[in-house]
């Protein structure tokens, strides 16, 4: 029953989602009104999954930032270029075992801050 209503509910955040990526980027008034409406309906659905309910809680209460991208295009959608500068540094560390030296620690920070 949950992954159905999660499901559910995806759907319809997904179109969201991508409506406001290809919007964001040239906002119109009358698209971005479209879309400053259209959160309120997503974000105030009652699912009946208390974890689901939660997590569009926390997503309401931050409509404002998260609508900030339509007035200001240069704002990214999401953060994960970010994520992904730093996942190059976990993974190596991974691989390697963690550094176990000193001498390795700033070679690494070194070679990673070039």
């Amino acid at each position: 029953m949950h992954r159905e209503l999660l499901g559910n509910f995806l759907k319809g955040f997904w179109v969201y989602y991508d409506q406001l990526l290809v919007d964001h980027q040239k906002p119109r008034l009358e698209e971005r009104l479209r879309l400053e409406t259209g959160f309120d309906p997503l974000f105030t659905i009652q699912t009946g999954y208390e974890e689901l309910g939660k997590w569009i809680t926390k997503t309401r209460i931050k409509k404002e930032s998260i609508l900030l991208v339509l007035k200001y295009p240069q704002i990214p959608l999401h953060n994960n270029s970010a994520e992904l500068g730093v996942r190059q540094h976990v993974r190596k560390r991974d691989v390697n075992f963690r550094l176990r030296i000193q001498d390795g620690v700033r070679a690494w920070d070194t070679i990673s801050g070039i």
